[in-house]
């Protein structure tokens, strides 16, 4: 109950003891911090306010067909949106269990995976990916020469564990254009795709193995399929599927139940619609981008191939903020970890191969060098990671801040969104 008049109390000081007077006037400044926290609520209310507008904005505007935001401060929700559809063609809104494909927001997960490996010291960062799969065993780069033609030389080294969790593997993806090493990712994965439809993640990985590299192991940072080869490690190590390990020691612990890699007859009406931007401007489906997701397919794509919804990557990503523990106080990787996850890896040249300016970039997750000028409240050491599609997360442990966006648009349009959420997340704390 808050005072609105101290007169009474004041008179009880005077006429009481010494612990009398100590337990009144507590409740005094008990009052007094109520009343604060009243205030600052309502500030937290505009600013919210402002965020949930930007979300309405980018659904009447035709930017997405349906978005939601979940942001989190220590153990406590602290706000919550959806706006929009799971499918313009359809009446159904975006709900707290509606699936997006999370694309490479799912590099975090199989860090995770390979974190606990290395705990359990079935594995080292050091190691030799021959040592795992022994295909990757002499492997070849590409070399460009003063004259402008390329050719192929033995690696001078071999690739380690850590070339994959940092991209300095030299291993490309296939939709880049940044020479030969993308052009034969390319042409390698069209014919693995139509001689082997039902190809599986380790078939995958080695296919990767029978291309040069685009450049020296670890001279150069390259985003590419490196956790797709990684969740083959994951598999040879354990034993398991690659998705059978994420359940049973990630999804499983943070009760993930809505966090997988196919979809069946009862989940795939809750899968929300993907688009791009049409010819007229307007959202246009895409019908191309399913197959990984189908109740057939065998690839579990270590790089990109979750489904997910809001609330289950968040209680991933308030584990990662937590250093390590889920909510319950089990414990995923320790803290020492998440400190290594996060640190910058790479040096100035690879950070001009990166090119995010103010970030570099840790296990799989980029992090901020310096605190920001335009941003003021951002911290070094975020964190976090996107999804091709314009999933977002960010983990901000010095705020205790964990900030999850989910979209499904292709061009994302993240130059634009991503920062302006940053800005209204931030603002609002």
């Amino acid at each position: 109950m808050i005072l609105s008049n101290y007169t009474d109390m004041y008179k009880l000081i005077s006429k009481n003891s010494y612990i009398a007077k100590i337990g009144i006037y507590f409740t005094i400044l008990l009052d007094h911090a109520i009343m604060l926290i009243i205030i600052i609520g309502g500030e937290f209310v505009a600013n919210y306010q402002m965020l949930d507008e930007y979300l309405d904005e980018l659904v009447s505007n035709g930017k997405v067909c349906g978005c939601a935001v979940a942001l989190q401060t220590g153990n406590e929700r602290t706000h919550y949106k959806f706006a929009g559809l799971q499918s313009c063609d359809g009446n159904v809104p975006i709900k707290s269990d509606t699936l997006y494909r999370i694309y490479s927001m799912t590099k975090l997960v199989t860090v995770v995976a390979v974190i606990q490996l290395i705990e359990k010291n079935a594995l080292k960062l050091e190691d030799a990916l021959s040592d795992c799969i022994p295909k990757f065993k002499n492997m070849m780069v590409y070399k460009h020469l003063p004259n402008g033609k390329i050719e192929t030389v033995p690696a001078d080294r071999e690739l380690t564990i850590l070339d994959l969790l940092t991209m300095r593997s030299g291993i490309s993806y296939a939709y880049d254009d940044i020479g030969p090493a993308s052009t034969s990712m390319r042409e390698a994965v069209a014919t693995l795709r139509a001689n082997n439809p039902r190809y599986s993640t380790m078939q995958y990985a080695q296919m990767l193995a029978e291309l040069p590299l685009a450049f020296q192991p670890g001279t150069h940072f390259l985003y590419g399929a490196s956790c797709d080869v990684l969740a083959a490690v994951v598999e040879v190590i354990s034993g398991n599927t690659f998705g059978e390990y994420l359940e049973k020691n990630i999804f499983m612990p943070l009760e993930m139940h809505n966090t997988f890699f196919r979809w069946n007859e009862n989940t795939i009406s809750r899968v929300a619609d993907i688009y791009t931007i049409g010819a007229n401007k307007k959202l246009r489906k895409l019908t191309n981008r399913n197959f990984q997701y189908e109740p057939q397919s065998r690839f579990e794509e270590g790089g990109g191939g979750l489904l997910s919804t809001l609330d289950d990557y968040m209680a991933f990503a308030k584990m990662l903020c937590c250093g390590g523990k889920t909510s319950s106080g089990a414990r995923l990787i320790s803290e020492k970890s998440v400190c290594s996850m996060t640190q910058n890896y790479l040096n100035e040249e690879q950070l001009a191969d990166f090119g995010q300016k103010g970030f570099g970039y840790g296990l799989c997750v980029r992090t901020r060098l310096e605190n920001t000028c335009d941003i003021k409240l951002a911290q070094r050491g975020e964190f976090g990671w996107y999804g091709v599609a314009g999933s977002l997360v960010i983990i901000d442990i010095s705020k205790k801040l964990t900030a999850v966006y989910m979209q499904q648009l292709i061009p994302a349009g993240e130059a634009e969104i991503h920062q302006k959420l940053r800005e209204l997340i931030y603002g609002a704390i």
